[in-house]
């Protein structure tokens, strides 16, 4: 659930997307143009576009007028859309069951095993104060990339788990980690 910057509540729900303008309940569907109805995720970008993530129906982004979906057809990793979040750039990072996504001025890079992400299913991203990205991958622990290199914290390494799940940033810019 977000708040977005008008002060519509976005909830994801396994039925669909549903906004709250503070009077009525709006929701969203397959039959408005959704590619599936179990919503993931949802995450409002710095140019107030509505994103959200869903389970076999890739990333979809609202700019108010038009919807805009993102598949495996136009190059994104996977299809199941676990956490959607937006870098320093304006780049939009994806996290998804099989690798990480970023889309920048309208080009997919994708992460994977192949180039040193540690495990496939990813959960979660967020940027640190220094610029970096955190990966929760759920079997390989936690992966920081720094420019085109992957940094690896599992079990390995003495990390608590390999199963990550979460990220929050709280004021101060901690980012605690949910398992």
């Amino acid at each position: 659930m977000i708040q977005d910057k008008l002060g519509n509540l976005w909830l994801a729900t396994d039925d669909g997307l549903t906004k709250y303008d503070g009077k009525n309940f709006y929701h969203y569907t397959t039959e408005h143009g959704l590619n599936n109805n179990l919503i993931l995720s949802v995450f409002e970008d710095s140019k107030g576009n509505i994103w959200f993530g869903s389970f076999r129906g890739g990333a979809a982004m609202y700019d108010g007028k038009y919807l805009y979906i993102y598949t495996k057809s136009e190059g994104l990793s996977d299809d199941v859309v676990n956490w959607i979040t937006e870098d320093k750039s304006g780049a939009i990072w994806i996290a998804t069951g099989n690798g990480l996504s970023k889309i920048k001025d309208n080009k997919i890079t994708v992460y994977s095993e192949k180039n040193g992400l540690s495990h496939k299913d990813t959960r979660a991203v967020i940027q640190d104060r220094d610029g970096k990205m955190w990966i929760a991958t759920y079997g390989g622990g936690l992966n920081i990339l720094d420019g085109e290199k992957f940094l690896i914290y599992s079990k390995d390494e003495g990390f608590v788990d390999n199963y990550l799940s979460f990220f929050y940033k709280d004021r101060s810019e901690t980012i605690w980690i949910g398992m």
